[in-house]
């Protein structure tokens, strides 16, 4: 059965790593994208720590890049499976 591209792409903008999962390709690289954020999260919740940065516009910026840029590689991965 193919793959949507389009649900590839959502998976990944959500949380890196599940898009490829979905296709089946980057596994290495999705369990470690996976693994990254929780232990972000997991060390973040555990500790109290908050980085508040001086322009959190750049931080949201480059989240969005990151989050584009696998969403467009997840979708890429996937149409060309078909």
């Amino acid at each position: 059965m193919a793959k949507k591209p389009w649900l590839a792409a959502l998976l990944n903008f959500i949380l890196p790593g599940v898009g490829y999962l979905y296709i089946k390709k980057n596994k290495v690289l999705s369990y470690s994208l996976i693994l990254a954020i929780a232990v972000g999260v997991i060390g973040d919740a555990a500790t109290g720590y908050r980085y508040v940065p001086e322009n959190p516009a750049y931080m949201w910026a480059a989240s969005l890049i990151f989050l584009f840029g696998f969403s467009y590689d997840a979708y890429r991965l996937a149409k060309n499976k078909k």
